[in-house]
């Protein structure tokens, strides 16, 4: 059976929050087990339990909501250190990538820390389950799934219309996944022996020429725009000057080749503009 991708996400407003995934809105006694291998904070009461379908995910999150009466510091700090003990890689997403501010990643498995300012997160009214005590200062979640990134081949087909950068390598290629998007993510990353300067303006030049609507006004960071096509295609194209940047475990494809001088990504989706944190 195909997965969908494996997240953990801790939100926080004034409670907090855990997602597991497998089947639409059907329980699986796998993401049970998943769910069930996550440390819960201390103290913390579940107020939330439901399962939204996640297209293309073949199975739903199961997601656990919590209140606790401790700050949202003491959570990320908790989550932060006790699944780096039980072995999940932290990811440190790119600058200007739209990414939860903790995503961990083990095995074909991934988990999301997401947090949330203002008051307890909406849900199905089914997913009740207690009221937040008196005292919650923060909610918080854990999105928990198997196998992080479902291939989408309408986003493969985008990726192909593209141009390559000439002399471009191909150092990393991976899906990642982003709820409540109906598809994920598509990642290609490249090292180029030329300067970063020369990237950006090969893809501004092309894209534009390719009838791709440029918006550099979202630009920041290594993010050097975001490109907008019909069918609510998105193409963002991320541009670094010296360090490859971090992928996950799976995502490594070649090393960069001596001489490089530059990295550079493109990422496409057709649900743009969803942000979660």
């Amino acid at each position: 059976m195909n997965r969908c991708s494996g997240t953990v996400a801790v939100l926080a407003l004034t409670g907090f929050l855990l997602v597991a995934c497998l089947g639409p809105g059907v329980p699986d006694p796998e993401n049970e087990g998943l769910m069930a291998s996550l440390p819960i904070y201390p103290g913390a009461t579940l107020v939330q339990r439901y399962m939204p379908s996640a297209l293309p995910c073949p199975s739903s999150y199961l997601w656990h909501v919590y209140a606790a009466s401790d700050d949202r510091q003491a959570v990320r700090a908790f989550y932060k250190q006790n699944l780096a003990d039980l072995g999940w890689q932290q990811f440190d997403p790119p600058e200007g990538e739209d990414a939860p501010p903790g995503r961990f990643y083990k095995d074909s498995a991934e988990v999301d820390v997401l947090f949330w300012d203002h008051g307890v997160p909406p849900s199905p009214p089914i997913g009740q389950v207690a009221e937040p005590p008196p005292g919650t200062a923060v909610f918080f979640g854990i999105v928990a799934c198997l196998d992080p990134g479902v291939p989408d081949p309408e986003n493969e087909g985008l990726m192909a219309s593209l141009p390559i950068y000439p002399g471009a390598t191909l150092v990393q290629k991976y899906w990642m996944n982003f709820l409540p998007a109906p598809s994920s993510y598509l990642w290609h990353v490249y090292a180029t022996s030329d300067d970063g300067q020369a990237v950006r303006t090969f893809y501004k030049q092309n894209l534009v020429d390719l009838g791709w609507e440029f918006d550099p006004g979202e630009g920041e960071g290594s993010l050097l725009g975001r490109f907008y096509g019909g069918s609510n295609a998105e193409v963002d194209v991320f541009v670094w000057d010296h360090e490859m940047p971090p992928a996950p475990p799976k995502g490594q494809v070649a090393k960069p080749p001596p001489g490089t001088a530059a990295f550079f990504a493109i990422r496409v989706s057709h649900w743009p503009g969803v942000r979660y944190w």
